[in-house]
């Protein structure tokens, strides 16, 4: 995914901001979560975009079907 964005033009970063337009999230759940289904990145964006980020939370099953 890095490499395709990367090739299209895109910045990937490790956090989410005001700045940021996609958060790509992966198919599969990880331990590392604090919660069953989501970790802080997505609470994150999805605070931001109750605040007016133009922000998508895009899964990464969704985006590879675009390509």
């Amino acid at each position: 995914m890095q490499q395709e964005i990367e090739e299209g033009g895109g910045i990937m970063k490790g956090g989410c901001s005001m700045e940021t337009h996609y958060l790509l999230i992966g198919t599969f759940g990880s331990e590392e979560w604090l919660h069953s289904t989501h970790g802080t990145k997505i609470i994150k964006a999805i605070e931001l975009k109750r605040s007016g980020a133009p922000l998508a939370i895009v899964s990464e099953k969704h985006w590879t079907s675009m390509l």
